[in-house]
């Protein structure tokens, strides 16, 4: 007799789990990163991924990115490529840290930097001048550098290079199964240590490749029945990031070669205005940082990670989160650069 649709659902979910856990990845981090334990004076325990301990990138402290990173170099590296092309803003962790990384797989690198925020050129030049050889500086247009981008991969094409062009974050399928991982991980040690699961994970999104890993994995999880955990994007640029969610997921629902598709959970997205000018901050968002680290002695930046605290505090004063299953902040790690852009 065949099985129904939700059995066959739940026996496909339990495979993509085992798919995404032992997807081939090249090493970057040190997993598992730990999970912190606060009390929050409006969350009550509060739980904080700590992934900016796994010493990865500048100060080791470039955390999440390591994780999309570990998948997206494993497809570089079995597809041969020569050369990665990627399209960056002005405030960029991810292109000084895939730089030693692709250089370890004999790589090269090319970054396009558009001008966002805008800085004058001797600013752009400073922030990028260990790398500088690896960097050609663009207009204020993200359009006009997507077209400069597909220019410079006809380009490589034409003269033999094999090479591989992506948008930011890197917009790969590999980098969102990379990101899946994560958050297995979490309830993998959750289940391990007996700690109660979260029922929301807070976590700032640029591009929105983490978030879609995010969002995999909690559709898996809760098909599966091992965990019903709501992700919670909450925005720095002001384009809509559920935009392309579906795509960035229906691709990697593709690569994991999964024989049907998952069901989406219900994910939320969190728009603050304060928050939706990539790379800007106010006087607000520096105090936030200040008090978690006074408060809770973690090291946040006005860039990612205040924004996406502050957030969850002023969701957590329209919501009653201090009961129940706990909540999660994920702590994605720091941009050492971050006060370079304060009168931007």
């Amino acid at each position: 007799m065949p099985h129904s649709y939700s059995e066959r659902v739940h026996n496909e979910s339990l495979r993509a789990i085992s798919l995404i856990a032992n997807w081939p990845v090249v090493n970057l981090g040190v997993w598992p990163t730990p999970i912190q334990i606060v009390q929050h004076s409006r969350l009550g325990q509060l739980l904080v991924k700590r992934d900016d301990l796994a010493r990865f990138g500048r100060g080791g402290t470039s955390g999440v990115k390591a994780r999309k990173l570990e998948g997206f170099l494993a497809h570089v590296s079995r597809n041969r490529y020569q050369q990665v092309m990627i399209l960056l803003a002005n405030m960029t962790n991810l292109g000084h840290d895939i730089i030693p990384a692709l250089t370890n797989l004999s790589v090269r690198t090319r970054l396009l930097i558009v001008n966002d925020p805008v800085l004058g050129q001797s600013q752009r030049e400073h922030l990028f001048r260990n790398v500088a050889a690896t960097v050609e500086f663009l207009g204020p247009s993200h359009a006009a550098g997507t077209i400069r981008l597909a220019a410079a991969a006809l380009q490589a094409k034409m003269s033999g290079v094999r090479s591989i062009a992506v948008l930011p974050s890197p917009a790969h399928p590999s980098a969102v199964i990379g990101a899946a991982r994560g958050l297995i991980e979490v309830v993998q040690q959750c289940q391990a240590s007996g700690q109660a699961l979260p029922c929301l994970v807070f976590i700032s999104s640029a591009a929105g490749t983490t978030v879609a890993g995010f969002i995999l994995a909690s559709s898996v999880l809760r098909a599966a029945g091992v965990a019903n955990i709501r992700v919670m994007a909450v925005p720095v640029v002001p384009y809509r990031v559920e935009n392309w969610l579906p795509l960035l997921l229906y691709s990697a629902q593709r690569t994991l070669g999964l024989r049907m598709r998952m069901p989406l959970p219900d994910y939320g997205v969190l728009r603050v205005p304060r928050n939706l000018s990539y790379g800007r901050f106010d006087n607000y968002l520096e105090a936030v940082c200040a008090r978690v680290q006074d408060t809770y002695n973690l090291v946040i930046d006005p860039i990612y990670g205040a924004k996406s605290w502050s957030a969850m505090e002023e969701y957590a004063s329209s919501a009653n989160l201090a009961h129940g299953n706990p909540v999660m902040f994920w702590h994605c790690g720091y941009s050492p650069d971050w006060e370079a852009f304060r009168n931007c």
